[in-house]
């Protein structure tokens, strides 16, 4: 090589006829020639094939958003699937959102307590429930409250009993045979059914609607079949055609088969 270590260089160019160096492509330019003319300014490195950082971005926002609806989804649907019911037994926990522990009076006129202060309405639900048949369904509110409680029951066949079927005779033998309003004295409403052995199989679901709205010290709700009555206290009824079902109660053979008690109760003697 033509080259010396402590000295200037003295070699010849690279592509330049030096046998050591092959010479360059017609027309390209020779090894180590700055380009020349105008050459276009060089822009900053493309990322690698495949790398797109906005994409990525955007790829996991959409993944949050898509996991934070799904798991709202979820959640509607344990909400609706689970609704607050329990039985009889206060044992198991259950509560309600219509029944709260209030101390009010009204709720603590229970017939069967002879310690209860007087009240002519739980007086008159009595009197009316010893006169029903096997299977009946009672609400009842305080006399000084100016509200429009109904009674309602949906028949397995779709059919519903409440006020505008007054005193008709359902397909499976029930009726409405008292429907108190706001400006009534009275103030109960009441289902029956005279014999279990002509209703339709499957489940009949008894409830209380608020007809008018506005505040009330609260509702109750009687489910008698044949010797046992179930006491169901409700508060928070206040709105407008706002409904809280009570119970559902499924016929089998011309019997009642089972009680789904939907809201917290007590066993009450209704017959002395």
């Amino acid at each position: 090589m033509n080259t010396q270590i402590n000295g200037n260089y003295q070699g010849v160019p690279m592509g330049q006829n030096n046998p050591q160096w092959p010479n360059p492509p017609a027309g390209a330019m020779p090894y180590g020639t700055p380009p020349q003319g105008n050459v276009p300014p060089q822009g900053p490195p493309m990322p690698p094939r495949g790398d797109d950082p906005d994409g990525r971005k955007r790829r996991r926002t959409i993944g949050w958003i898509i996991a934070v609806a799904v798991l709202d989804l979820l959640l509607l649907l344990l909400y609706l699937l689970l609704p607050s019911r329990c039985s009889c037994d206060r044992d198991n926990g259950g509560t309600s959102s219509y029944v709260s522990e209030s101390d009010d009076s009204y709720f603590d006129s229970i017939p069967d307590d002879p310690d209860a202060p007087a009240d002519s309405v739980a007086s008159d639900v009595e009197d009316v429930i010893e006169q029903g048949g096997q299977l009946q369904f009672t609400v009842s509110w305080a006399r000084n409250d100016t509200v429009d409680i109904d009674a309602h029951c949906i028949e397995p066949s779709g059919y519903e009993i409440f006020y505008l079927t007054k005193d008709t005779t359902s397909p499976s033998g029930g009726k409405l045979d008292i429907d108190n309003k706001e400006h009534d004295s009275g103030r109960i409403e009441h289902i029956t059914y005279a014999d279990c052995s002509s209703m339709r199989d499957g489940t009949y679901v008894f409830s209380a609607v608020n007809y008018t709205g506005g505040n009330n010290a609260g509702v109750k709700a009687y489910l008698t079949v044949g010797d046992k009555t179930y006491l169901y206290q409700i508060t928070g009824l206040r709105g407008q055609e706002q409904r809280a079902n009570v119970a559902k109660v499924t016929i089998a053979g011309g019997q009642v088969t089972n009680i789904d008690h939907l809201l917290d109760c007590d066993e009450v003697d209704m017959h002395p």
